[in-house]
């Protein structure tokens, strides 16, 4: 027998003949086409070849998505050797790497990391290609926050890592409590918070309040925060923060509340954050801070409570301080040296004045009498010399606590209100 494809003469043979019923009285009108009926027949198929995929498009071809969890459909169209596209052809979508975005049997993606990749479709061996850019959004920072920081071990990360909107997020505001708006608040506190704060954060640019207090966050304060131009509130103490105070913490001009005692923190205090017109309070108690106190403190003139207790800062007092108003003002268990500047008698009005703990000498200012609102005066524990002055005895109607020990001092204030000078 001949193999199918073969040359082959034939003829029809007389009508009711073998060959004749086969071709069911068919005349062919030309040489040759008997062939291609014949080979028909016998089942090889003379016509035009079936097509073969040779291309495929992907559109669109590059595709960026602005945040995690965020979606693109993609369409892959199948062409032919001429260049036709083919129907009804399924294809096998994949992406080189999953964890920055995955696509669906359909071809839908969706980004789940920041970062690059690329989403193939195939059949039949031939493949085509899109690139997939994952930005980090205000989603994408969350998830980096929740992976850096031992998220698994949070004691609340309710809806976090989920579709959720994001006001539902334990510690997670918006803007209105609105789905679609952006992330204003991450309030934190003692949540079993650990690792280093990631500089990603810094990126949330609508963030006003950002609080992380009482956790286990260790490593350094990032300057990116130093971006957050809204922010009102930076609260993160009570942590193992180590290194300096970021100078790129000047940027925040709406900032009101910078608390960062109780940390591990070292260097000295930035004169850049002098420039932060709208603080009221300043905390960086309880830390390993060195150096002097820089005078440019003198100019925040909204400042309400400034609390540099338990460093090892160094120097002199400035005397700018006494530029301050309405203060609340903690300086002791440092190394300071020199005089109390009388200047400090101008703050108006002052609750506290907790200068114990250093190396002050000579005599007490007898300005510092002149505080109608001086609830507590402590200056023990320094080498203060001198009488103590007359006028603190204006104190005693307001004063709750007045302690002068542990120093050099003479004399009393008042016949029935004697003070142990040390």
């Amino acid at each position: 027998m001949r193999p199918i494809g073969s040359i082959v003469s034939w003829n029809r043979g007389s009508p009711g003949s073998p060959l004749d019923r086969i071709l069911g009285g068919f005349r062919p009108r030309a040489p040759g086409c008997g062939l291609a009926i014949f080979a028909l027949a016998l089942g090889s198929g003379c016509g035009d070849p079936a097509p073969v995929a040779t291309t495929i498009r992907i559109s669109p071809d590059d595709v960026v998505l602005e945040d995690v969890l965020k979606t693109a459909d993609l369409t892959a169209t199948v062409l032919d050797e001429n260049g036709v596209a083919m129907t009804d052809i399924p294809v096998d979508w994949t992406s080189s790497d999953s964890a920055i975005a995955a696509v669906s049997e359909s071809g839908r993606v969706t980004g789940r990391a920041a970062g690059t990749t690329t989403v193939r479709a195939s059949v039949e061996g031939v493949t085509g290609e899109a690139t997939i850019v994952v930005k980090l959004g205000e989603v994408g920072v969350l998830h980096v926050v929740h992976e850096e920081m031992g998220g698994d071990g949070w004691e609340d990360d309710y809806n976090w890592k989920t579709e959720a909107p994001l006001y539902t997020w334990h510690g997670v505001r918006t803007e209105d409590s609105m789905p679609a708006q952006k992330v204003t608040r991450l309030w934190l506190y003692d949540n079993g918070l650990t690792g280093g704060l990631p500089p990603e954060v810094g990126t949330v640019q609508t963030l006003r309040f950002l609080g992380l207090f009482r956790n286990r966050i260790t490593g350094a304060i990032p300057p990116e925060l130093g971006q957050l131009t809204d922010l009102i509130t930076l609260s993160l103490s009570e942590n193992q923060l180590t290194g300096s105070i970021p100078s790129e913490l000047e940027s925040l001009q709406s900032l009101r509340f910078l608390v960062l005692d109780n940390n591990e923190l070292t260097g000295s205090i930035p004169p850049e954050l002098g420039k932060l017109w709208n603080l009221e309070r300043l905390d960086l108690a309880m830390n390993a801070l060195s150096g002097s106190i820089p005078p440019e403190l003198g100019k925040l003139r909204n400042l309400r409570t400034l609390d540099l207790a338990m460093n090892a800062l160094t120097g002199s007092i400035p005397r700018e301080l006494g530029n301050l108003e309405s203060m609340m003002l903690d300086l002791s268990n440092n190394r300071l040296t020199g005089p109390i500047p009388p200047e400090l008698g101008n703050i108006r009005p002052l609750w506290y004045l907790h200068l114990n703990g250093n190396e002050l000498v000579g005599p007490i200012p007898p300005e510092l009498g002149n505080f109608w609102t001086l609830q507590d005066l402590v200056l023990r524990d320094n080498q203060l010399t001198g009488a103590i002055p007359r006028e603190l005895g204006r104190l005693k109607r307001q004063l709750r606590h007045l302690d002068l020990a542990n120093n050099r001092l003479t004399g009393t204030i008042r016949p029935n209100w004697a003070i142990r000078c040390g």
